[in-house]
């Protein structure tokens, strides 16, 4: 399915129906597109091993780049903490997830996998609120619990696929979690104005009041 999402993505961002988006994360269009394709790539290369952890490149170190750009090109400190504290509440919902739901095939009407992406990207968004701390808690919210979850099984007596299978959920995850933030983002916007044309407009307010009571000069 991962292939078929990155495919739909590639097709509409080079019709430019995400340029106002990936404007607002700094990304242009060409590269988007380039990490789209590394994505793509990076599943169908060999596993990178480390002891007995095999690394799938294309699940995990394209994701965890893009996430630690996005993180440094936030706008201010604050969306860098909400990011990480969504990245913190996203691990947790998976792993919950992971431990709750049941893993046999046929059990449920949705596959567990899915049902991590949708559950990440919701909280993404309600943690992060911004389009680009609602995508990295998203995306890397899903792998910091595929993580976690190598980590307890230390020592390894079998080898590890770290990323395996996880890139379906974490594009889901990232995909709802700006998809949100656009929608409600873009809902907030045009119900209340910014601050800063808010304070503007007190200004001019103000301005307009001290004329009235000075009265015309003569």
């Amino acid at each position: 399915m991962s292939i078929w999402l990155l495919t739909i993505l590639a097709v509409i961002i080079y019709l430019g129906l995400l340029q106002r988006t990936l404007d607002r994360m700094r990304l242009s269009d060409r590269a988007a597109l380039i990490i789209i394709a590394l994505l793509a790539v990076g599943t169908w290369l060999p596993d990178l091993p480390i002891g007995m952890v095999r690394i799938n490149l294309g699940s995990t170190l394209v994701p965890f780049g893009l996430a630690v750009y996005l993180i440094g090109t936030a706008d201010t400190y604050r969306e860098q903490v909400r990011g990480a504290a969504a990245i913190v509440a996203t691990a947790i919902a998976v792993l919950v997830l992971d431990w709750v739901l049941p893993q046999e095939p046929g059990a449920m009407f949705i596959e567990p996998l899915y049902a991590y992406g949708l559950a990440a990207g919701v909280i993404g968004y309600l943690v992060g609120r911004s389009r680009r701390a609602a995508f990295v808690g998203g995306m890397m919210g899903v792998l910091a619990a595929d993580i976690i979850i190598l980590l307890q099984q230390f020592p390894l007596t079998r080898s590890y696929q770290l990323g395996g299978g996880i890139l379906d959920s974490s594009l889901i995850a990232g995909i709802i979690g700006v998809g949100f933030a656009e929608i409600f983002g873009e809902a907030r916007e045009l119900v209340a104005p910014d601050r800063r044309s808010k304070v503007t407009w007190l200004e001019d307010k103000r301005r307009e009041k001290s004329r009235n009571k000075q009265g015309p000069k003569r």
